[in-house]
């Protein structure tokens, strides 16, 4: 079933969405490793865990 005029597919939605997991995964990651306070530290292992969770879910093979 195609998509309405100014609709977005499932497929292009979940690309998006993993497309920004991914960026932000490398984000708080460049971030972490410079960040010496533990507790913007531990903010920014939690929003990486969050991350991964959600890309897992959107692409199952990419839980690594």
């Amino acid at each position: 079933m195609g998509t309405s005029r100014g609709e977005i597919s499932h497929e292009a939605t979940v690309t998006l969405h993993s497309m920004v997991a991914r960026l932000n995964i490398e984000l708080f990651g460049k971030k972490l490793a410079e960040e010496m306070n533990e507790a913007k530290r531990r903010t920014l292992l939690q929003l990486v865990a969050e991350e991964k969770a959600k890309l897992s879910e959107l692409v199952p093979s990419a839980a690594a």
